[in-house]
């Protein structure tokens, strides 16, 4: 816009500079062949007239020093009318030019606030993200673990149970045969015995029960934590999307101010061209006329001098 402007306004400088050229040069050459005619009519009426005629002469030269006078002034005015058109058009273009910049500063400052709320609420966002993340690696390395250590027990203890396997069985066969004989002999020690592998029993029992039901609490609260994590996502998305839609119609909103501003600014710069091509064509169609008059005046001068000499002669 900047540089339309700088275009149209140099424009019509070289324009207006061009037309007063070309109309100096018409006037120079007007005054040149007026001050001929003047040296000329000087020279016949020194040579011819007598006091009367000197008289007319004398009237005849102030006649002519008033109208310059007079177009001199004409002159003036229409300088002072053009100067105050320049200045109030300058004046109009350097309010433009303030209310843009007001404009645009306005613009950019909503644009900041904007974009810095956006930035806290995500600064915000991304550190509870962050102290979330840590709790959640501190609590599946502890779980991580535990279940390495869970598993590397119930693998050695398999290893072992597989190894021990065989040896086992003959031992148990052995003390097979030894509880025959012990029970035989020791029943009382027997039923004791009993009772204490049936307590060790149970207790392996509860144990892998108390076990499941930890593993069934972590697996609820990993969970939580993902279906947590999902719509903290989803939320995020929507806020995001909500934000461009936002700046999308902020945006559409300052292109069509702009768009209206340059139709206007368009309209008035046509209507401008128009009012000073029409200033233009009548001043040159005014100067035109009374050129065209000033010459048949001369001419008639100029053929009545003529005939009044002949008359004298």
């Amino acid at each position: 816009m900047k540089l339309a402007l700088r275009r149209w306004v140099l424009a019509k400088k070289r324009r207006g500079i061009a037309q007063w050229k070309n109309h100096n040069r018409i006037m120079r050459i007007c005054q040149k062949e007026e001050a001929a005619r003047k040296i000329s009519a000087k020279r016949i009426f020194s040579r011819y007239v007598h006091r009367e005629m000197a008289s007319r002469f004398d009237t005849w030269i102030d006649m002519v020093m008033q109208r310059r006078m007079l177009r001199g002034l004409v002159k003036k005015i229409q300088n002072s009318r053009m100067l105050m058109w320049f200045h109030s058009w300058s004046d109009g273009l350097t309010r433009l030019k303030r209310e843009r910049n007001l404009m645009h500063r306005s613009l950019q400052r909503v644009i900041h606030a904007r974009m810095s709320r956006c930035f806290g609420t995500w600064e915000h966002n991304a550190a509870i993200q962050v102290r979330l993340r840590k709790r959640m690696q501190l609590a599946v390395r502890r779980w991580t673990i535990s279940r390495l250590t869970h598993g590397w027990r119930v693998w050695t203890g398999r290893f072992l149970r597989a190894v021990y396997a065989e040896e086992d069985q003959r031992a148990r066969q052995r003390r097979s045969a030894k509880r025959l004989m012990a029970r035989y002999v020791h029943r009382q020690l027997a039923r004791r015995f009993d009772a204490w592998t049936d307590m060790v029993q149970m207790k392996g029992k509860m144990r892998r029960f108390l076990a499941r039901m930890h593993n069934v609490r972590l697996a609820a609260w990993f969970e939580t934590w993902l279906d947590g994590v999902y719509k903290m996502q989803r939320n995020r998305k929507l806020v995001q999307r909500c934000l461009s839609r936002a700046i999308n119609a902020q945006k559409h909103r300052c292109v069509r101010q702009w768009v209206a501003f340059v139709a206007t600014r368009r309209r008035l710069r046509k209507r401008m061209k128009v009012a000073c091509q029409r200033w233009t064509v009548a001043k040159m169609r005014n100067g035109w006329s009374r050129w065209q008059h000033g010459v048949r005046v001369q001419r008639g001068k100029a053929i009545r001098f003529e005939s009044h000499s002949g008359v004298l002669f």
